[in-house]
């Protein structure tokens, strides 16, 4: 494993194994884990379902970050809060090993840890700047049955910072009625781990590790959608969904208006 000049702040959930994954995917670690307590636990039918419809194609959900951590001698700092904005949790940021830190999610930043002098970077489900806001990818589905990923600096207003990586995604799947987890927590951190390797690519070459300014927003940012609008996404993509293609979730090239 190669070291890589980054911190994880990290909020145990499915997308941090899905972004661990993506590090040992390709041969790297962090300096260090800044390890929250749990918000919540991953539901034990989540992994019936993975095992019963290969969720393990995407990423490995089966992967312990303490486990791998132990393994590859990746410095672990607990802190005895499950929130981002816990003063214990802005010392620790605060005290990292890296001026960048990964955020992995757990809450919205605030002023007081933005502003202790480390670059954050996140991984959001949209391309800004047209979708910002939460829960972007099911808009994005449903309106262009595709999807994308913005890896961008974080700043103090919502999802506006300096762009360091954006990838799209063409879905072809099709879902079962039993399949009630794969949207939010195989399709979500899918998209942004695998983008996330291109973040890691890039830190892993200085020369390559640049970033741009985002065009002005056009639009609002996203609310979080309504169920009736997910249920009409899920069904747009399986109607799309085309037996003569490789099923599963493919990296294109993008177009922002």
């Amino acid at each position: 494993m190669n070291n890589l000049d980054i911190s994880i702040l990290l909020q145990p959930s499915i997308r941090s194994i899905a972004y661990m994954s993506a590090f040992r995917d390709m041969g790297l670690k962090p300096k260090e884990i800044i390890y929250l307590e749990p918000t919540s636990e991953n539901p034990d039918e989540l992994f019936t379902e993975a095992s019963e419809f290969n969720y393990s194609q995407f990423f490995d959900m089966t992967l312990d970050v303490s486990t791998f951590a132990k393994e590859n001698d990746i410095p672990v700092k607990y802190v005895n809060s499950k929130s981002v904005n816990d003063p214990d949790t802005i010392s620790a940021v605060k005290n990292a090993l890296s001026n960048h830190i990964l955020f992995t999610g757990g809450g919205i930043l605030k002023k007081d840890v933005l502003g202790v002098g480390k670059r954050f970077i996140h991984v959001h489900p949209g391309l800004v700047p047209k979708y910002r806001g939460s829960t972007c990818f099911y808009y994005s589905m449903l309106e262009t049955n595709t999807c994308g990923a913005t890896a961008f600096f974080m700043d103090e207003n919502l999802d506006t910072g300096n762009v360091i990586a954006q990838q799209g995604y063409a879905v072809n799947y099709q879902m079962t009625d039993k399949q009630k987890y794969f949207m939010d927590y195989v399709l979500d951190p899918f998209i942004r781990s695998d983008t996330l390797k291109i973040v890691l690519q890039k830190m892993s070459d200085p020369d390559e590790f640049v970033t741009y300014a985002q065009e002005p927003a056009k639009l609002p940012a996203y609310y979080v959608m309504h169920p009736l609008l997910r249920h009409l996404a899920i069904e747009k993509m399986n109607l799309n969904f085309s037996i003569e293609k490789s099923m599963g979730i493919f990296r294109i090239d993008h177009e922002l208006e």
